[in-house]
């Protein structure tokens, strides 16, 4: 540990504090709801009202799916706001200007073109294990199913598409990628990136709350923590996370009709995603705003 670098109390506490936010905003959403449902109820329902139970209310009304995706698009407005505004509050004036810095149309396209090959490569080895595996497919294949469905809508698919990327990448590789490589920095003088990267995407898997999308979570986190560290910055972070949320919908599934077809899809694939790495690697095309 460097003598100059104590670490603190405050250290430990502001790797998981934002994560104890994230759990809170999660409840205080759920509540709000609740409560906008069974307000909403009594206003329109005031004859039948005291037959209803909270449980024929919620099964009438919370669980349907536009509702759920007003849910999921309000907390993850809500991780902007907060996340956002705390980020810009802890970081120095140069670090504000820099972590909203964007790449040259070309670097960013081949984030793009790195994110849907990526995922198509997950998505060959998922295709792949899946009959091994149904049960625990089970629960990954509604939320597909939700997105993609009768039950999806435009509101779903901004949350999905466009606020999710944008709030988790201020939450890992933002907030928590700054705090935790304050900790190591403190803790190590030596591997300080390689285990602030690696720490981050264990937490951005473990977010997740599935072991499907936690496996892939944790090697995508790997990459969006090299691309913060790479850049300085989180626009490359979001392009890249934007587009391996838009590939479930712009993926075709000929690509995993058949076993021969998924194999050669995953290896071309995984061989295209490696290119487009070392072609990001190599770059240093990124300006300010």
């Amino acid at each position: 540990m460097d003598s100059n670098k104590s670490l603190k109390i405050k250290d430990i506490i502001f790797m998981f504090l934002p994560l104890i936010i994230v759990v809170v905003i999660q409840y205080a959403v759920n509540i709000f709801d609740v409560l906008i449902i069974f307000i909403s109820n009594l206003l329109s329902d005031e004859k039948t009202v005291r037959v209803r139970t909270i449980e024929t209310i919620m099964s009438d009304a919370y669980n349907q799916p536009m509702n759920a995706a007003y849910m999921t698009l309000a907390r993850y407005i809500l991780y902007i706001l907060i996340f956002g505004i705390w980020l810009y509050r802890i970081s120095a004036a140069s670090e504000r200007k820099s972590i909203v810095r964007h790449p040259a149309i070309s670097t960013a396209a081949l984030l793009v073109a790195a994110g849907w090959t990526g995922q198509i490569f997950v998505d060959s080895i998922l295709t792949l294990v899946r009959p091994y595996f149904p049960l625990t497919f089970k629960n990954y294949d509604k939320l597909t199913t939700n997105v993609t469905g009768a039950g999806s809508s435009w509101v779903l698919l901004l949350a999905v598409f466009v606020a999710a990327p944008i709030g988790e990448e201020l939450l890992f590789r933002g907030l928590l990628q700054k705090y935790i490589n304050n900790f190591f920095d403190k803790v190590f003088t030596k591997y300080v990136p390689i285990c602030t990267i690696l720490t981050q995407a264990l937490l951005f898997a473990l977010y997740h709350g599935n072991i499907i999308q936690g496996i892939y979570a944790f090697i995508m986190g790997i990459f969006l923590g090299w691309l913060a560290f790479r850049f300085d910055s989180l626009i490359p972070g979001i392009l890249f996370h934007i587009s391996i949320n838009t590939s479930i919908l712009l993926i075709p599934k000929i690509f995993f009709a058949t076993t021969i077809a998924t194999i050669i899809s995953g290896v071309l694939c995984f061989a295209a995603f490696l290119l487009f790495i070392s072609l990001i690697y190599r770059t240093n095309d990124i300006r300010n705003t």
